[in-house]
């Protein structure tokens, strides 16, 4: 991933576990949204307080900020608390961010906020990390095994089906039960684990 000085800032808010391009530019993975700011180099991560500590061990960032101070600074004496896309803009207008090149999925809410705060955004039209596009001998080597496990699962599933029999009403029974999906997800979800997947 390149870091050359003088680039546009790139932002982007969205939750790691789902979006490829969060997870690759902080190597941190979180089930909730956070913000991802990159400016002259410098990688910064605005996470929850639940999030921050664990933040700080795993993330690939330069600085970390608490969504919560963020919040309070925009909630001022108000009892109510402010919506998300207000506690961006104020944090990018704190940075003294103009403009930010964010990813084609950004949302249209937040892009708008940040408009009604004269701070332009750019989606990209391609990959908002070209670097991905080539993968390193580790990455592919660990899409080889995840595909490995996939197939331990995949293979157990079928072997299940296989040793199941037509019962009574279209139903297919299995080690003298009905075979319901959840037993049928279970069983591929223990040959997973199994082969060292989570």
């Amino acid at each position: 991933m390149s870091k050359t000085k003088h680039d546009t800032p790139k932002l982007i808010v969205a939750a790691s576990e789902t979006d490829p391009d969060m997870l690759y530019a902080t190597k941190f993975w979180a089930p909730d949204p956070f913000i991802f700011l990159q400016r002259n180099s410098k990688r910064t991560l605005v996470l929850s307080d639940l999030e921050i500590d664990r933040g700080r061990k795993q993330a690939d960032a330069d600085e970390f900020v608490m969504f919560s101070e963020m919040e309070r600074e925009v909630q001022g004496k108000s009892k109510t608390a402010p919506p998300y896309e207000k506690v961006l803009a104020h944090f990018l207008k704190k940075r003294g961010v103009k403009s930010a090149v964010v990813p084609a999925n950004f949302p249209l809410g937040y892009a708008q906020e940040l408009a009604a705060n004269k701070i332009r955004v750019r989606a990209t039209d391609g990959f908002f990390w070209p670097d991905r596009e080539a993968k390193s001998d580790k990455e592919i080597e660990m899409m080889r095994r995840a595909l490995r496990i996939t197939e331990a699962g995949l293979k157990r599933g079928i072997e299940v089906l296989k040793a199941s029999k037509p019962g009574s009403g279209k139903r297919l029974r299995w080690n003298a039960k009905i075979l319901t999906s959840e037993m049928l997800r279970a069983e591929i979800d223990s040959a997973i684990l199994r082969a060292g997947g989570v």
